[in-house]
C-alpha cells in the first residue's frame, strides 16, 4: 500500500472499504458464509498489504460482528422496495420514473368538453404536440420550422398558442368577450397555475375553463387547416367559431 503497515492509520483505506460494503448489504441476516465473502471480497479487492495487525483485525471483527445472523438461510432483497424478491411492477415504475418526463401540474380533465379536447389539451401542457419544433427535435426533416400562421419564429406549442399575432389577436378578443382582465400567458401550465389560484364559483371557473380550451382547440385548428385543407379555414370567423363551440359542447 505504500505506507508503514506498523501504524494503525495506514490500514484506514482498508476499514473504510469494509464499512462501505457493510453499509451496503440490504439484509440484517448474513450467515458465517456471507461473512467469509464479505471478507474475502475486500480484502481480494486490495493490493498486498504484507502482514496482519492485531488491532485492524479486532477493528473489522468488531464491525462485521456488529451484523445480526439469522436462522434461516441467505436471501436476496429487491432494492428498488423493501420486498423480498423481484417485482415486474417495481422495475417498470422505476423505469417509467427515469425515463418519462414528469407534469409539476395536476391534470385537469372538463367534463363539459369531448374527450378528444381534454386529451390534445393534456399533450398541449407536456408540450408533445407535433408542431414543427418538436417534428424537427425528433430527427424528422422537414422544410421549415417557422410558425405555420406567421413565418417569423420557430413554432413551438406556446409561441403558437400565445405569443403569435393571430394567437395574441385571439386572446385579445376573447378577455373582451368576457369581460376579465386576464394576463398575458407565455405557456398553457401558466394558464393552469393561474385558473387554480383564481378565486370564483365552481360554475363560472368551469365556463372559464371550457372558454380556455375553446381557444386553443381552434387554434391548433386553423393552423392544421392551413396546412392541410382546401380551402384553408378563414381567420375571420375563429373568434365566432371559439364563442359557438364554447357554448355548444
Amino acid at each position: 500500500m505504500g505506507g508503514n503497515m506498523k501504524r494503525i492509520s495506514s490500514w484506514d483505506p482498508l476499514k473504510l472499504r469494509f464499512v462501505k460494503n457493510i453499509s451496503g448489504w440490504k439484509v440484517n441476516p448474513i450467515s458465517i458464509g456471507g461473512r467469509l465473502t464479505l471478507v474475502k471480497a475486500v480484502m481480494g479487492s486490495l493490493p498486498n498489504i504484507g502482514a496482519t495487525n492485531e488491532a485492524l483485525l479486532r477493528y473489522l471483527c468488531e464491525k462485521i460482528n456488529q451484523v445480526a445472523i439469522g436462522e434461516g438461510s441467505d436471501y436476496y432483497v429487491w432494492s428498488l422496495s423493501n420486498d423480498v424478491g423481484y417485482s415486474v411492477s417495481r422495475t417498470r415504475a422505476h423505469i417509467d420514473d427515469y425515463v418519462l418526463p414528469s407534469a409539476h401540474l395536476s391534470t385537469m380533465w372538463c367534463l363539459q368538453v369531448p374527450r378528444k379536447i381534454n386529451i390534445f389539451v393534456w399533450r398541449l401542457a407536456l408540450d408533445r404536440l407535433p408542431t414543427r419544433l418538436n417534428l424537427s427535435r425528433r430527427g424528422l426533416e422537414i422544410k421549415s420550422i417557422s410558425c405555420v400562421l406567421c413565418n417569423h419564429v420557430m413554432e413551438s406549442a406556446h409561441h403558437l398558442m400565445f405569443e403569435c399575432e393571430v394567437a395574441v389577436e385571439l386572446w385579445r378578443r376573447v378577455r373582451l368577450w368576457i369581460d376579465l382582465l386576464l394576463p398575458r400567458f407565455t405557456e398553457w401550465t401558466d394558464w393552469i397555475a393561474w385558473f387554480e389560484d383564481w378565486r370564483e364559483s365552481e360554475d363560472t371557473k368551469a365556463r372559464l375553463y371550457v372558454i380556455g380550451e375553446s381557444t386553443v382547440w381552434h387554434i391548433w385548428r386553423f393552423r392544421n387547416s392551413q396546412l392541410f385543407e382546401q380551402p384553408p379555414m378563414k381567420r375571420c370567423i375563429l373568434f365566432d367559431s371559439i364563442r359557438l363551440f364554447s357554448f355548444n359542447w
